[in-house]
């Protein structure tokens, strides 16, 4: 009975999948038709995500795959209206529009691609895309997860409700626990802990997929499987951390929809600064909504109010950055001649600088979003797994 229970999520996510590879195929007045299969399906999916278990880490990312999917086939069908280009195979290219959220496909050169992969160049994308990833999951099974165990033994009041808060207690004592040095670890740990393991995770399936196309199936090329994050020292401001290192699948899809809603009905100009704001709250917004909805549908502790709080403190910290920054580095350069200025207006500076504001950031904001999960999470399972209860997935 367990076993076939594993089998129903994955399987309403196929008949979804295979239902949007036709319709992709067919004019708008079918694909309308066709919409309550493709998303029916995906909702029960994503309903049943409870299914693998609870605290499995398994679970929220099913969930969180199924609210990625559902924004992926809505915009490609109905808001970007995507048609396939004429000429090509059709269901390789509902394949292509199918396993392409971040929009990277080349559909130029993508029909003629075979004849300049060789077997050895699949085998070997394959061998180094693994050993990467064995590498990090190794790392954080044999370093991270037994180091956090023995050097913190975390417990549920850690993370209680009184430990979220920080400017208070540092500006008014009375307003909760004393802050020691291990609240602050435990705190720095939070703070920096999830990037990691959403990363393992995520970029593990990722791993997983692309050498399950690339190399198994053959039916894509190593270049269409680019990395899924871009590199940690690029993430030196908000802004930066969200645009060039974290993973964008659902900014595509963010994009075209928030374009709808400026263009045509607020009758926004199209790159108006006023556009380009609302699309990256818009896309905030649905992050803190794909998080909750995941939250709750894999049966994990739901904090939405958490969830909330902390992408709309991203859209507004990384706003704030748009504009203090170059008032800044204006004000800096009217004196060029001071020896400070000079040093925090070169690149070394900057950068400097924007790691540690990042850090800050996160420091203060990180806790107040997965301390309510972690808090619930521990007290269920009177400290146990606790790393999966960090997994922001």
């Amino acid at each position: 009975m367990y076993l076939s229970e594993l089998l129903i999520p994955p399987g309403f996510f196929i008949f979804s999948t295979f239902i949007f590879l036709i319709a992709i195929q067919l004019p708008s007045w079918a694909r309308i038709l066709s919409s309550p299969f493709i998303f029916g399906t995906a909702i029960y999916s994503l309903h049943t995500s409870y299914y693998f278990g609870p605290h499995t880490g398994v679970n929220g990312l099913w969930a969180l795959l199924n609210c990625v999917w559902v924004l992926h086939a809505a915009s490609t069908l109905f808001f970007e209206q995507l048609k396939l280009p004429q000429g090509a195979l059709p269901w390789t290219s509902a394949y292509k529009v199918w396993a392409d959220p971040q929009r990277q496909i080349n559909w130029n050169v993508f029909s003629a691609k075979d004849s300049f992969v060789t077997s050895s160049d699949r085998v070997f994308f394959a061998v180094r895309r693994l050993c990467k990833t064995i590498i990090c999951c190794l790392l954080h099974v044999c370093v991270v997860e037994p180091f956090t165990l023995l050097y913190f033994g975390l417990e549920a009041q850690d993370f209680a409700p009184s430990r979220q808060v920080l400017f208070r207690r540092l500006l008014w004592p009375d307003a909760g626990p004393v802050i020691d040095s291990r609240e602050l670890q435990i705190r720095l740990f939070v703070s920096v802990s999830w990037i990691w393991t959403g990363y393992l995770m995520l970029d593990t399936c990722h791993v997983l997929l692309s050498i399950f196309f690339v190399t198994i199936l053959r039916i894509d090329n190593p270049e269409e499987w680019p990395p899924l994050f871009g590199s940690p020292l690029e993430a030196y401001s908000v802004r930066r951390f969200w645009v060039k290192f974290w993973h964008r699948m659902t900014v595509p899809s963010c994009t075209y929809t928030g374009k709808f809603f400026t263009r045509r009905i607020a009758k926004l100009a199209p790159g108006a600064r006023a556009e380009k704001l609302f699309i990256a709250f818009w896309a905030f917004f649905l992050s803190a909504i794909y998080h909750a909805m995941a939250d709750w549908q894999a049966g994990e502790p739901c904090c939405p109010t958490a969830d909330f709080v902390f992408f709309m403190a991203n859209f507004g910290a990384a706003a704030i950055e748009t504009i203090a920054v170059p008032i800044t580095s204006s004000l800096l350069k009217g004196r060029s001649n001071s020896r400070l200025c000079q040093i925090l207006l070169s690149e070394r500076g900057r950068k400097l600088i924007g790691y540690a504001w990042l850090l800050g950031f996160f420091f203060w904001i990180v806790p107040k979003w997965q301390y309510p999960k972690v808090y619930l999470v521990l007290r269920e399972t009177e400290g146990s797994q606790y790393l999966k209860g960090l997994s922001p997935l």
